[in-house]
């Protein structure tokens, strides 16, 4: 299996949390969708599994999304990071 990234986003009330895996075994660097009420442009995110690994929300083509890099078989769970 190889290019390979599978990601989705699970909602609870007004957090959202972005789930994504890299399949592949090559390091990857991926957009990931976030919902534009829930995810504000601008805010950071922080991977949960990883919390020194941040990605800011950024806006483009109408859509809120990050950037995100990924090791190979790596697992990433961003949330909105808290003040």
């Amino acid at each position: 299996m190889a290019d390979v990234h599978y990601a989705y986003s699970r909602v609870l009330d007004d957090t959202e949390i972005l789930i994504a895996m890299n399949l592949d075994t090559n390091p990857r660097n991926d957009f990931i969708t976030a919902d534009a009420n829930l995810t504000p442009a601008g805010k950071e995110m922080v991977n949960l599994l990883k919390p020194e690994s941040k990605v800011i929300v950024n806006k483009a083509i109408g859509r809120h999304i990050i950037n995100a890099p990924f090791d190979p078989h790596e697992i990433a769970i961003f949330k909105l990071r808290v003040d």
